[in-house]
């Protein structure tokens, strides 16, 4: 046909997206030279616009972490040497909502000032998988936003996690969300009792993501990782820990305390901890028995003198 074509005079020749309304273009790469650089909030990390999630097992110090976060993009500033992009914060507190009147309290008192003027909170009840919900909020919340849902098993409590069906309806609730809010979503999530699978539930929630962050707590330091950077360098590993502050007393007299994240200085070089249940385990048990024995060696092989040791 294309040389019967040809013979009556056919000629052939391209045809342009415009001269027939197509919405696909092609692009050369100078085209592709020509278009925006990536914009992020958390630089190499989250992206301006998207879905991303932090996610960890439970008591990891994950919604301290994020809370952080959250200020540090409130404010503009650096998180862990890692530039931000100052933008308005909606954090909605879904798990633990009793404690954030303490959290912020903590927060201020770490800091010397108050809480940034473009962090909000929102502790009312949120389904994500309610249009009327995700309508409502999506209409207070500022265009170019980030919201942070804390925590998504409470924002979807009905739903099967692990159902690629019910999983997917979730998803695109969740990008519903972004969509109308044109900013930044980023769920937080637990990892299920493997913690070395990821985070708990289908496969396609990890796959959605255009960034997250993966929080571990082994046998002796808390971490953050970079779990998936889709135009950014993942494998990251970053030690932190909880300062304790006390805030006051309660009617009984017990001290009501609080938490802030600080960096982990001293073990930044450290390497990273093992993921296996048995590794650490094991390990957990050695760094007690070091603990615990007052007569243990220093500066076995290569440790540094003041470094206690065991055979």
């Amino acid at each position: 046909l294309y040389k019967y074509a040809m013979q009556l005079g056919w000629q052939n020749q391209a045809v342009t997206a415009a001269s027939t309304g197509n919405k696909y273009k092609l692009l050369t790469g100078s085209d592709l030279r020509s278009l925006p650089p990536v914009q992020w909030r958390l630089k190499g990390i989250f992206p301006y616009e998207g879905l991303a999630a932090l996610f960890g097992p439970s008591a990891s110090g994950k919604s301290f972490l994020i809370f952080d976060l959250g200020v540090a993009i409130s404010e503009g500033v650096d998180w862990f040497g890692i530039r931000t992009t100052k933008s308005t914060v909606i954090y909605v507190a879904l798990e633990g909502e009793s404690g954030f009147r303490n959290r912020v309290a903590a927060w201020e008192l770490d800091n010397g000032r108050s809480l940034p003027s473009d962090m909000f909170m929102v502790m009312q009840p949120f389904h994500i998988t309610k249009p009327e919900d995700v309508v409502e909020l999506a209409a207070v919340v500022p265009q170019g936003s980030v919201v942070i849902v804390d925590t998504l098993n409470r924002a979807a409590p009905t739903s099967d996690e692990n159902s690629s069906k019910e999983m997917g309806e979730i998803l695109e609730s969740c990008k519903r969300l972004q969509k109308l809010i044109g900013g930044l979503v980023i769920l937080i999530h637990h990892t299920g009792k493997d913690t070395t699978r990821g985070a708990r539930g289908h496969s396609s929630f990890f796959a959605a993501l255009d960034g997250a962050i993966e929080v571990e707590r082994p046998a002796t330091q808390r971490s953050w990782s970079v779990a998936k950077a889709k135009d950014g360098q993942d494998g990251k590993s970053v030690p932190f820990e909880l300062k304790s502050h006390v805030l006051g007393l309660d009617a009984d007299g017990d001290e009501i305390t609080s938490c802030t994240i600080t960096p982990a200085h001293g073990n930044i070089f450290a390497k990273p901890q093992p993921k296996g249940q048995s590794q650490q385990s094991a390990l957990k048990v050695i760094a007690l028995h070091i603990q615990s024995s007052p007569s243990a060696p220093s500066g076995l092989a290569t440790a540094p003198a003041n470094t206690a040791c065991m055979k």
